[in-house]
């Protein structure tokens, strides 16, 4: 009895020891970055793409750099590079001898603009084995592109998307989980073409009896195309992670209230929403925002109290969206009707200051009428997501109401 009792705890020592320093070696050499700090990094979902951190190192004089990463299952991994972001799939006890990009800095007009978004590229592996993840997967990418022209050139029915499933399943079929969630994630997006069961036969297929790949990424490809739309979350209550991922995404597109977040009981869920929280409470009610100064479309510089009410109700628009459209002939109607009590404001977004300009003109509102080129602080202050969008503050700038009812459903 005492022997098997210490025979399981050294199995079990051996096992937990094992599991601990599962890793992976990223090395190579480049003298362009010399001195410079490499930090890997995964995502931990595709929500909020929480980075966490799982091997770093720096560059030595000569070029030469090594990461040991900390990994127990395939990941996909990230370096911020500057300009760009690299990317490469690893799998434990696997090494890789890499090739960096040319060096590409940030430059300071890339920094200023809110709008810019670092290029992802795959990384060089040197002499890659046969059966490398990465091969694999850059293979069945190109297989499957070639599967979706036959079928949008083609005929999108049920036959010929079975077809091009089976077909792909044959030639790529492997044992390794992470390529099996990747490859069904496709065939999600693949079965989803065909309008008439779109999106229900794809979700009921491949997610509702599936638990949740916060890593893959091909799954959380799939994951926004299906349900992007969807708008009964309910109905996915027999998988309830998915249903909690499905009710969080609204709440972060502000489809549903902030409060639903609390209903959120999984455990790697509960995480997610805590951080969904922490990122959406920093505009709660009562909160002073840190821009008290905006310039509007004439290029004067106003304060909150410049608009002369105890309110201010900011919508947020673009010129070719109809809902903006209507919110600006109702500003024209509520003018007089909302004078002293409230002043509506409007912040255009992911258009050019030019076309702003005109809309303001045209409409008589220039005073009113902001652009989020000449304020670019709003995009990181008011992560404002989808449009339209409406925001009350007071006359300080402290949030009121957020979000604030529709123009047409609000009363000051």
């Amino acid at each position: 009895m005492k022997r098997t009792i210490i025979i399981s705890v050294i199995l079990y020592l051996f096992t937990t020891c094992t599991y601990a320093v599962s890793s992976a070696i990223i090395y190579g050499n480049d003298p362009e970055y010399a001195g410079d700090s490499l930090i890997l990094y995964t995502e931990r979902d595709g929500l909020t793409h929480h980075q966490i951190e799982i091997g770093n190192c720096l560059v030595a004089q000569d070029g030469s750099f090594s990461i040991n990463a900390k990994i127990d299952s395939t990941e996909k991994c990230y370096i911020n590079l500057g300009a760009v972001i690299v990317s490469i799939f690893i799998e434990p006890g696997s090494s890789y001898s890499i090739n960096l990009p040319d060096k590409k800095p940030l430059t300071k007009a890339n920094k200023l603009n809110p709008y810019f978004k670092a290029q992802e590229i795959l990384l060089s592996i040197n002499n890659p084995k046969p059966d490398d993840i990465n091969l694999q997967i850059a293979a069945f990418e190109d297989d499957m592109d070639k599967e979706w022209a036959a079928l949008v050139f083609g005929e999108i029915n049920k036959q010929n998307i079975e077809e091009a499933c089976i077909r792909m399943e044959n030639k790529y079929n492997s044992d390794n989980d992470f390529f099996r969630i990747y490859r069904f994630s496709n065939y999600a997006l693949i079965a989803n073409l065909y309008e008439p069961t779109s999106p229900d036969l794809a979700i009921k297929t491949y997610f509702l009896d599936e638990p949740i790949h916060y890593n893959n990424p091909a799954y959380w490809e799939a994951f926004y195309v299906l349900f992007e739309k969807f708008i009964e979350p309910e109905r996915l209550y027999a998988n309830k992670p998915l249903y909690e991922l499905v009710v969080m995404q609204k709440v972060m597109n502000k489809e549903l209230p902030i409060k639903q977040l609390d209903k959120v009981r999984s455990e790697h869920n509960t995480i997610i929403a805590n951080e969904i929280k922490t990122q959406l409470n920093f505009l709660g009610v009562g909160t002073l925002l840190n821009i008290q100064k905006l310039v509007n479309i004439n290029g004067d510089t106003l304060q909150w109290k410049d608009f002369d009410c105890p309110l201010v109700y900011i919508v947020f628009a673009n010129s070719s969206i109809k809902e903006s459209k209507a919110d600006i002939a109702f500003a024209k109607k509520i003018q007089s009707k909302w004078k002293n009590k409230c002043a509506m404001i409007f912040i255009f977004d992911k258009e050019p200051r030019e076309k702003t300009l005109k809309t303001a003109q045209k409409n008589e509102l220039n005073f009113f009428t902001f652009s989020t080129q000449d304020n670019p602080e709003i995009i990181t202050t008011f992560a404002i997501r989808n449009i339209p969008n409406y925001i009350l503050i007071d006359y300080e700038g402290r949030i009121i109401q957020n979000p604030a009812k529709k123009p047409t459903q609000f009363t000051p």
